[in-house]
């Protein structure tokens, strides 16, 4: 993922700040976009991290105090907490400095050793040690959360549809 995104630098380097939002989560919230903009403040090199609670967390970001010390990841063979905290696959962050930073990843970054790619993830403790400000944003509903990657995932959300639109 973290290639897909720094393929566009030239452009992202044109604004203030990227907001990244998985083409599978289809039940982030319009609040939560607007508290996750409305936190991201200087310094300039700053991350806003929408997470909630998860019981079986699939993601797991795990904090030393402000810092951002690591990102499990179940799909990269990593076991994660209990009602540790997910993303909700929505991640907004300050360009200054993001493209050096990336670089500089990239020649220290290895390859998931599940997936084989250069992940996103593991990119934002090391922003995170190299000074940047995060932001995590507690997200009420885990639902938020949940993405569409399995037919069952799309039959929660086809009936959570229909019981959120029945009279």
């Amino acid at each position: 993922m973290g290639d897909a995104i720094f393929g566009a630098r030239a452009f992202c380097e044109r604004f203030d700040a990227i907001l990244v939002v998985w083409g599978d989560q289809v039940f982030v919230s319009a609040d939560t976009l607007r508290r996750a903009l409305a936190a991201l403040t200087l310094p300039q090199r700053h991350m806003v991290l929408p997470l909630t609670r998860m019981a079986v967390p699939y993601v797991e970001y795990v904090f030393q105090g402000a810092t951002l010390a690591k990102v499990l990841q179940s799909r990269e063979g990593d076991t994660t907490s209990p009602n540790g905290f997910s993303d909700v696959g929505t991640f907004l962050l300050r360009t200054d400095g993001l493209a050096t930073a990336w670089d500089e990843y990239l020649s220290k970054a290895a390859l998931g050793g599940q997936t084989g790619e250069v992940n996103l993830l593991p990119f934002l403790p090391f922003l995170s040690a190299r000074g940047w400000t995060v932001t995590p944003l507690e997200v009420a509903d885990p639902t938020e959360a949940r993405g569409i990657n399995t037919p069952e995932d799309l039959a929660f959300f086809q009936n959570l549809s229909r019981h959120r639109s029945a009279p």
